[in-house]
């Protein structure tokens, strides 16, 4: 059996296939062989780009976990003074302050869950004294708003799923009830015998 070529050398050969055949070809056929094209060529884009993400994923696994256990800590924390504060009932700028600080805690875990993958991570608690404060603060505040966006996007693709995971891919939009698919069956001479 002939080995199944690689995706860029069918690139190649239809783009041969097309340069040399392409004026005398019939338009249907030229046509297919142009959106075969296209197809393989978004392939590669891809793969590309899962690469680039697998890459990026495995260099910064081990900041992102470390600095997942430091908000996930500070949360517990925040939340645990909260409730005390509401407890003892202190004063409300206290508590205010504390889920300030507390919703701020939040955005910085939603930062790090979510952040795009095809990006560099830029650290949340590393702080680099050559680089401009308020140019870092920008950045975080663009890469927040990125990870927030992305966050709702799968939230509501996984909703949807959840919402259309009873459906099945050959239930018919007409159900029959059960008498009705006894009489197709017996009908059919496969169940006759």
């Amino acid at each position: 059996m002939p080995k199944k070529q690689s995706v860029k050398n069918q690139i190649r050969n239809i783009k041969r296939f097309l340069q040399k055949k392409g004026d005398t070809m019939d338009p249907s056929t030229k046509r297919d062989q142009e959106r075969k094209l296209a197809i393989l060529e978004a392939k590669v884009v891809d793969k590309l780009r899962q690469g680039k993400e697998q890459k990026l994923a495995v260099k910064y696994h081990r900041v992102k976990f470390f600095e997942k256990k430091k908000v996930l800590r500070k949360i517990k924390q925040l939340e645990r003074t909260l409730k005390e504060r509401r407890s003892s009932k202190e004063s409300s700028t206290d508590t205010t302050l504390e889920e300030c600080n507390l919703a701020d805690a939040k955005e910085n875990l939603t930062y790090i869950d979510y952040f795009p993958k095809d990006k560099k991570y830029v650290s949340l608690f590393v702080f680099d004294k050559q680089e401009d404060s308020k140019k870092r603060e920008t950045l975080k505040k663009n890469l927040l708003a990125s990870a927030q966006q992305r966050k709702a996007r799968e939230e509501q693709e996984a909703s949807t799923k959840a919402n259309t995971t009873h459906l099945r891919d050959y239930d018919d939009d007409n159900t029959t009830s059960r008498s009705g698919a006894s009489n197709n069956n017996e009908e059919d001479s496969f169940f006759l015998s």
